[in-house]
């Protein structure tokens, strides 16, 4: 048990350090875009942050969609600051697997802990 719990808490740490990091890069980057960008090209930073473009690359329907208007809005980020926008696009990345990683490893614990 005590094992479980060394190799659950950096594991689980990690993952919120990953996490919280991320959002604040996040953040920093959507606040400067915002100033950045005209008032017609706000919309494409308003919303909240999504999976990466690989997450729905090759899909259909409404996946797709959001697919097309990830790429609509990388490109217009890149046209006016490409370090930012890769900051930003880093930033949801890092999101996604720390989510994944935090999951996983709780998933882990908690079969671990029934098992035993």
């Amino acid at each position: 048990m005590i094992w479980l719990v060394i190799l659950y808490v950096p594991l689980m740490g990690v993952s919120v350090f990953v996490f919280v990091r991320a959002i604040f890069r996040h953040i920093d980057a959507k606040e400067y875009f915002w100033n950045v960008l005209p008032d017609c090209e706000k919309d494409c930073i308003n919303c909240l942050p999504r999976y990466p473009l690989f997450y729905y690359k090759g899909c259909w329907g409404w996946r797709g969609k959001i697919a097309e208007e990830l790429e609509k809005r990388n490109k217009i980020l890149m046209e006016y600051n490409r370090e930012k926008a890769e900051q930003l696009i880093r930033a949801e990345k890092d999101l996604y697997w720390s989510w994944i990683a935090g999951g996983l490893s709780t998933w882990i614990f908690a079969v671990c802990l029934v098992m035993r």
